[in-house]
């Protein structure tokens, strides 16, 4: 399997992947107990040496929920009764994870509330004060 090249031009090498295999979940009748159709694909950050500190620790930020203890990404794909095509779309998968972990973020522009979103604002804070009132004890005049 050769290795992954993303649209950034950057490199995953083979090396640095690793497969496991087993039963999918799910329906499928009898071949979903005989054959071992999912797959995960471990990528090891470790073997990325082009990588810089910077570009690491932002991988390891955005992707955190799918790094493991050794600073794996596992990514897994059941989707298909092929375990081929479970493993192709589980590389796209994690090539585009990869892909957007290392996107720049886009800065916020700060932006103003329109007038008629000021007024409805506003309009809807007057009718909850107003049912907030009618909640009240009444006041007399003994107090």
């Amino acid at each position: 399997m050769p290795d992954i090249r993303l649209s950034s031009g950057l490199v995953i090498p083979r090396s640095a992947i690793s497969f496991t295999t087993s039963r999918s979940s799910g329906p499928g009748g009898q071949n979903v107990n005989k054959l071992d159709t999912k797959v995960d694909v471990l990528l090891d950050l470790s073997k990325l040496w082009w990588l810089t500190e910077a570009q690491r620790s932002l991988i390891e930020h955005s992707l955190r929920r799918r790094v493991d203890a050794q600073g794996r990404i596992r990514v897994s794909s059941q989707k298909h009764r092929s375990q081929w095509r479970n493993k192709q779309e589980a590389l796209e998968m994690l090539a585009h994870l990869i892909e957007r972990a290392l996107e720049p973020e886009r800065p916020r522009v700060a932006t103003r509330p329109t007038r008629s979103a000021k007024t409805k604002r506003l309009e809807r804070k007057r009718i909850d004060s107003q049912k907030k009132a009618g909640r009240r004890r009444p006041m007399s005049d003994d107090e």
